[in-house]
């Protein structure tokens, strides 16, 4: 649900006519001004926002009340405001609309009848009722809901001042019902000036439908299928991501990593850079971590294939290596996992390549990603913006090199503790545990 305040200042002159002081049982009044408004951002139709404002516009109504005790009143509402909604995005229009409010209220006045400045409370149920925006696009409004009023204030002899809150609800298709939120302030020339509130608010929109374009999954599925074809092949990349300490400013830091692959059980990688200078081996039985900084290695037992292990140091140990979902044996399926929108953007120059720009989002990130439009799809470079985040740090990646032809050379994944290093427990694998910065979790992959 988007929800917007805005401030809507009304300025209304009324006229008035009661009976006569010794039997004032009755009392009518009448309002009319100027009301100056503000929109809000709505939704999305077909997953393309809309935006609708509604346009400064003259207002009116009506009051008739009648006192049943000195200081109780009962009576009845009735406003009317002519506007344009104007609509823009995937649509641009103005189209007039005229709201309608009904309202029963029941008023308290306090003091003496004869005092000249008395408080008052109202409150009052009914209905607000507008007619319906019919376009290609969709349609907004078109609805009559339940609806309250409520107003504060002091009534003078002949000037009433009452703060107003206001609940306007826009209707419609499912895709467009959202809320718009308006606290009124209000100056009445009259005994007591009326307040009409829009009605309530349907209940919220379900979540949006998932919206990737064609394309979009075309290109990603045939890089991911390039690279489940690949019996080995190695890359090495240039990293940057955002550090952003409390109360300090951003910075960018960077690191080299390398990683060479032989399906379906062999890994080995190595990064170096402002952050950490580390090395690990997988050889289908074992992880290897060597901090060697420090001279320090950590060994766990592992499974069976390149997938199973790397989600076995996700789920046991938290670690999520950058660049990982490229190593798994589907990566079209790993990455696709839980997005709910894409999109195609072109031809556009990453790593010094023409490559197809594609646009990605989840729950709590954002990603892009530029593959090859060559004759061998292989991504060239990927960007992740953590928009849940403060600051909404980002990470990219651009690989610079690929070597899809020569085979790793013999040992390659076989780890050899270098000359006095230590050997740690294996929860030192942990970047919080090895004394590494604190790194965004790189992978788009849902729920990893």
């Amino acid at each position: 649900m988007i929800r917007k305040t805005i401030l809507t200042a009304m300025v209304i002159v009324a006229a008035a006519a009661t009976a006569p002081a010794q039997d004032a049982r009755v009392e009518l009044s009448g309002t009319a001004g100027w009301t100056f408004s503000d929109g809000v951002n709505v939704g999305a139709i077909d997953d393309s926002p809309i935006r609708v404002d509604p346009k400064d516009a003259f207002s009116w109504g009506a009051r008739i009340g009648f006192n049943v005790t000195p200081n109780v009143e009962i009576g009845g509402l009735f406003g009317m405001q002519s506007t344009d909604l104007e609509a823009s995005g995937i649509v641009n229009l103005s189209i007039g609309q005229t709201i309608y409010n009904y309202h029963g209220y029941l008023a308290y006045n306090f003091g003496d009848p004869d005092a000249s400045a008395r408080p008052y409370f109202l409150g009052g149920l009914g209905a607000t009722q507008y007619g319906s925006l019919n376009t290609a696009a969709g349609d907004i409004g078109g609805e009559t809901q339940f609806s309250t009023t409520w107003a504060a204030g002091l009534k003078r002899r002949g000037l009433c001042q009452d703060p107003r809150w206001r609940r306007v609800g826009i209707g419609g298709d499912e895709h467009m019902k959202r809320d718009l939120w308006t606290v009124v302030a209000a100056l009445a020339l009259a005994p007591f000036a009326g307040a009409q509130e829009p009605a309530a608010a349907g209940p919220p929109s379900p979540p949006p439908a998932r919206s990737v374009e064609a394309r979009a999954e075309q290109e990603l599925k045939k890089m991911g299928e390039f690279l489940a074809r690949l019996p080995h092949f190695a890359l090495e990349a240039e990293e940057t991501f955002d550090e952003i300490p409390d109360g300090q400013l951003r910075r960018q830091l960077t690191n080299v990593r390398r990683i060479a692959v032989e399906r379906p059980n062999h890994v080995a990688a190595d990064a170096t850079g402002d952050t950490l200078s580390r090395a690990s081996w997988y050889d289908g039985r074992t992880v290897t971590v060597l901090d060697k900084e420090h001279n320090v290695y950590a060994t766990i037992q592992a499974l069976g294939t390149i997938d199973a292990t790397l989600d076995k140091l996700v789920d046991d140990y938290g670690v999520v290596l950058p660049l990982v979902d490229l190593l798994y044996s589907d990566p079209y399926a790993v990455l696709m996992e839980g997005v709910t929108y894409g999109r195609y953007l072109g031809i556009h120059q990453a790593a010094g390549v023409a490559c197809h720009h594609l646009a990605f989002s989840q729950e709590t990130i954002e990603w892009q990603i530029w593959i090859d439009a060559g004759d061998k799809p292989l991504p060239r470079k990927l960007v992740i913006s953590y928009v849940q985040e403060p600051g909404e740090p980002q990470y990219s990646a651009v690989i610079r090199r690929w070597n899809l032809d020569a085979k790793a050379p013999e040992g390659l994944f076989t780890f050899e503790a270098p000359e006095g290093a230590q050997k740690s427990d294996a929860q030192a694998m942990k970047r919080s545990e090895a004394g590494e910065p604190a790194q965004p979790e790189t992978t788009p992959k849902g729920g990893k």
